[in-house]
Protein backbone atom coordinates (compact mmCIF):
# COMPACT_ATOMS: atom_id res chain seq x y z
CA UNK A 1 0.00 0.00 0.00
CA UNK A 2 1.57 3.27 -1.07
CA UNK A 3 1.83 6.37 1.12
CA UNK A 4 -0.85 8.35 -0.78
CA UNK A 5 -3.41 5.57 -0.40
CA UNK A 6 -2.71 5.27 3.32
CA UNK A 7 -3.20 9.02 3.78
CA UNK A 8 -6.55 8.90 1.97
CA UNK A 9 -7.74 5.98 4.10
CA UNK A 10 -6.74 7.87 7.27
CA UNK A 11 -8.67 10.97 6.15
CA UNK A 12 -11.80 8.92 5.45
CA UNK A 13 -11.52 7.26 8.84
CA UNK A 14 -11.08 10.63 10.60
CA UNK A 15 -14.14 12.14 8.89
CA UNK A 16 -16.21 9.07 9.80
CA UNK A 17 -15.04 9.26 13.43
CA UNK A 18 -15.99 12.97 13.75
CA UNK A 19 -19.41 12.33 12.20
CA UNK A 20 -20.01 9.48 14.65
CA UNK A 21 -19.17 11.75 17.58
CA UNK A 22 -21.41 14.48 16.29
CA UNK A 23 -20.61 18.21 16.03
CA UNK A 24 -21.51 18.93 19.65
CA UNK A 25 -19.13 16.29 21.05
CA UNK A 26 -16.36 17.45 18.74
CA UNK A 27 -16.90 21.08 19.74
CA UNK A 28 -16.86 20.16 23.44
CA UNK A 29 -13.64 18.23 23.03
CA UNK A 30 -12.09 21.29 21.43
CA UNK A 31 -12.94 23.47 24.45
CA UNK A 32 -11.87 21.28 27.36
CA UNK A 33 -9.96 23.49 29.81
CA UNK A 34 -6.70 21.80 30.84
CA UNK A 35 -6.20 21.35 34.57
CA UNK A 36 -3.64 23.78 35.99
CA UNK A 37 -0.52 22.81 37.88
CA UNK A 38 -0.47 25.83 40.17
CA UNK A 39 -1.61 29.36 40.86
CA UNK A 40 0.90 32.14 41.43
CA UNK A 41 0.96 35.86 42.08
CA UNK A 42 3.61 38.54 42.41
CA UNK A 43 3.09 40.93 45.32
CA UNK A 44 4.72 43.54 47.50
CA UNK A 45 4.47 45.20 50.89
CA UNK A 46 6.37 48.07 52.41
CA UNK A 47 9.84 47.20 53.70
CA UNK A 48 9.94 50.19 56.06
CA UNK A 49 7.63 50.73 59.00
CA UNK A 50 5.61 53.83 59.59
CA UNK A 51 7.49 56.02 62.13
CA UNK A 52 6.58 54.94 65.63
CA UNK A 53 5.70 51.35 64.71
CA UNK A 54 8.71 49.29 65.78
CA UNK A 55 6.86 45.96 65.71
CA UNK A 56 6.37 45.92 61.95
CA UNK A 57 7.83 42.84 60.23
CA UNK A 58 8.00 43.15 56.42
CA UNK A 59 8.55 39.38 56.00
CA UNK A 60 5.47 38.55 58.10
CA UNK A 61 3.47 41.20 56.22
CA UNK A 62 4.49 39.69 52.88
CA UNK A 63 3.46 36.20 53.96
CA UNK A 64 0.10 37.37 55.33
CA UNK A 65 -0.68 39.24 52.11
CA UNK A 66 0.47 36.28 49.99
CA UNK A 67 -1.84 33.87 51.82
CA UNK A 68 -4.77 36.26 51.40
CA UNK A 69 -4.23 36.60 47.65
CA UNK A 70 -3.40 32.98 46.86
CA UNK A 71 -6.38 31.70 48.91
CA UNK A 72 -8.61 34.02 46.87
CA UNK A 73 -7.13 32.83 43.59
CA UNK A 74 -7.40 29.12 44.37
CA UNK A 75 -10.54 28.79 46.51
CA UNK A 76 -12.18 32.22 46.81
CA UNK A 77 -14.40 33.69 49.53
CA UNK A 78 -17.96 33.64 50.78
CA UNK A 79 -19.31 37.17 50.96
CA UNK A 80 -22.19 39.17 52.37
CA UNK A 81 -22.98 42.65 51.11
CA UNK A 82 -25.52 45.20 52.33
CA UNK A 83 -25.78 48.33 50.19
CA UNK A 84 -26.09 51.61 52.05
CA UNK A 85 -29.59 53.10 52.14
CA UNK A 86 -29.86 56.61 53.53
CA UNK A 87 -33.66 56.58 53.41
CA UNK A 88 -33.75 53.54 55.69
CA UNK A 89 -30.70 54.67 57.70
CA UNK A 90 -28.84 51.49 56.69
CA UNK A 91 -25.01 51.71 56.49
CA UNK A 92 -23.04 49.79 53.88
CA UNK A 93 -21.71 46.45 55.09
CA UNK A 94 -19.36 43.97 53.44
CA UNK A 95 -17.68 40.87 54.81
CA UNK A 96 -15.68 38.01 53.32
CA UNK A 97 -14.73 34.61 54.66
CA UNK A 98 -12.29 32.22 52.97
CA UNK A 99 -13.99 29.18 51.44
CA UNK A 100 -10.79 27.29 52.22
CA UNK A 101 -8.03 29.17 53.98
CA UNK A 102 -4.50 28.19 53.01
CA UNK A 103 -2.19 27.82 55.99
CA UNK A 104 1.45 28.98 55.92
CA UNK A 105 2.35 25.40 56.96
CA UNK A 106 0.67 23.94 53.88
CA UNK A 107 3.48 22.17 51.94
CA UNK A 108 1.90 23.22 48.64
CA UNK A 109 2.28 26.90 49.49
CA UNK A 110 5.55 28.73 48.93
CA UNK A 111 6.82 32.29 48.99
CA UNK A 112 9.92 32.88 46.89
CA UNK A 113 11.86 35.45 44.85
CA UNK A 114 11.93 37.74 47.89
CA UNK A 115 13.75 41.00 47.15
CA UNK A 116 14.10 44.11 49.24
CA UNK A 117 13.97 47.16 47.00
CA UNK A 118 13.41 49.95 49.48
CA UNK A 119 10.75 51.06 50.21
CA UNK A 120 9.17 47.77 49.10
CA UNK A 121 9.66 44.09 49.77
CA UNK A 122 8.72 41.95 46.77
CA UNK A 123 7.88 38.26 46.57
CA UNK A 124 6.06 35.60 44.61
CA UNK A 125 3.37 33.38 46.12
CA UNK A 126 2.74 29.94 44.63
CA UNK A 127 0.34 27.13 45.40
CA UNK A 128 0.75 23.72 43.76
CA UNK A 129 -2.69 22.25 43.12
CA UNK A 130 -3.82 19.35 45.27
CA UNK A 131 -7.11 17.45 44.93
CA UNK A 132 -9.14 20.11 46.75
CA UNK A 133 -7.69 22.89 44.58
CA UNK A 134 -8.45 20.94 41.40
CA UNK A 135 -12.03 20.42 42.58
CA UNK A 136 -12.33 24.16 43.15
CA UNK A 137 -10.90 24.87 39.69
CA UNK A 138 -13.35 22.42 38.09
CA UNK A 139 -16.28 23.99 39.93
CA UNK A 140 -15.44 27.56 38.90
CA UNK A 141 -14.94 26.44 35.28
CA UNK A 142 -18.01 24.22 35.06
CA UNK A 143 -20.43 27.15 34.87
CA UNK A 144 -20.15 30.52 33.17
CA UNK A 145 -20.07 32.73 36.26
CA UNK A 146 -20.40 36.49 36.05
CA UNK A 147 -17.28 38.61 35.86
CA UNK A 148 -16.87 41.94 37.62
CA UNK A 149 -14.11 44.40 38.40
CA UNK A 150 -13.36 46.65 41.33
CA UNK A 151 -10.90 49.19 42.66
CA UNK A 152 -10.27 49.77 46.36
CA UNK A 153 -8.20 52.05 48.56
CA UNK A 154 -6.27 51.68 51.80
CA UNK A 155 -4.05 53.95 53.86
CA UNK A 156 -0.26 53.64 53.71
CA UNK A 157 -0.02 54.49 57.42
CA UNK A 158 -1.98 51.31 58.22
CA UNK A 159 0.77 49.16 56.66
CA UNK A 160 -0.35 45.54 56.15
CA UNK A 161 -3.88 46.31 57.27
CA UNK A 162 -4.01 49.13 54.72
CA UNK A 163 -2.94 46.82 51.89
CA UNK A 164 -5.46 44.14 52.86
CA UNK A 165 -8.13 46.83 53.21
CA UNK A 166 -7.40 48.01 49.68
CA UNK A 167 -7.89 44.47 48.35
CA UNK A 168 -11.07 44.00 50.40
CA UNK A 169 -12.50 47.33 49.24
CA UNK A 170 -11.76 46.35 45.64
CA UNK A 171 -13.67 43.09 46.15
CA UNK A 172 -16.57 45.03 47.65
CA UNK A 173 -16.59 47.40 44.69
CA UNK A 174 -16.73 44.44 42.30
CA UNK A 175 -19.83 43.11 44.08
CA UNK A 176 -21.38 46.57 44.20
CA UNK A 177 -20.86 47.16 40.48
CA UNK A 178 -22.41 43.84 39.57
CA UNK A 179 -25.33 44.36 41.97
CA UNK A 180 -26.25 47.54 40.15
CA UNK A 181 -26.75 45.60 36.92
CA UNK A 182 -29.12 42.94 38.27
CA UNK A 183 -31.42 44.79 40.67
CA UNK A 184 -33.66 47.71 39.72
CA UNK A 185 -34.54 48.22 43.39
CA UNK A 186 -31.78 48.27 45.97
CA UNK A 187 -31.68 44.90 47.77
CA UNK A 188 -31.41 44.45 51.51
CA UNK A 189 -28.58 41.97 51.23
CA UNK A 190 -26.62 39.95 48.68
CA UNK A 191 -24.86 36.69 49.52
CA UNK A 192 -22.65 34.48 47.41
CA UNK A 193 -19.17 33.27 46.55
CA UNK A 194 -16.41 35.08 44.71
CA UNK A 195 -12.99 34.14 43.40
CA UNK A 196 -10.13 36.12 41.92
CA UNK A 197 -10.18 35.54 38.19
CA UNK A 198 -6.58 36.63 37.78
CA UNK A 199 -3.67 38.09 39.67
CA UNK A 200 -4.72 41.41 41.27
CA UNK A 201 -2.82 44.69 40.91
CA UNK A 202 -1.52 46.90 43.70
CA UNK A 203 0.09 50.32 43.43
CA UNK A 204 0.64 53.40 45.59
CA UNK A 205 -0.37 57.02 45.15
CA UNK A 206 -0.10 59.96 47.55
CA UNK A 207 -0.17 58.08 50.84
CA UNK A 208 -2.67 55.47 49.69
CA UNK A 209 -2.43 51.94 48.35
CA UNK A 210 -4.77 51.09 45.49
CA UNK A 211 -5.86 47.58 44.52
CA UNK A 212 -7.57 46.48 41.32
CA UNK A 213 -9.25 43.08 40.96
CA UNK A 214 -11.21 41.00 38.48
CA UNK A 215 -13.45 38.37 40.02
CA UNK A 216 -15.87 35.58 39.24
CA UNK A 217 -19.17 35.93 41.11
CA UNK A 218 -21.68 33.29 42.12
CA UNK A 219 -24.69 35.16 43.53
CA UNK A 220 -26.55 32.70 45.73
CA UNK A 221 -29.18 34.88 47.37
CA UNK A 222 -30.61 38.38 46.94
CA UNK A 223 -32.76 39.46 49.89
CA UNK A 224 -35.25 42.23 49.06
CA UNK A 225 -36.57 44.69 51.64
CA UNK A 226 -40.18 43.66 51.03
CA UNK A 227 -41.12 40.02 50.69
CA UNK A 228 -44.60 39.20 49.46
Amino acid sequence: MNILLRKNIFRIFLVFFILELGPQSYSSAQHITPLPRMSSASLWVYSEEVPGNEKYSPRAALEKTALFIISGMVFGWKFEYTPSDKARNVPEYFSIEPITEISPENPNFSLSHIQNKTPRLYGRAEFIYDEAALQSFTYWNSIIFKTSEGRGYGERRDETAGILQAYTNALKQAVREYARTIEKNKPKEIRGDMKLKEEPRLFADQGQVIAEVRVLLNIKEIVPYTVF
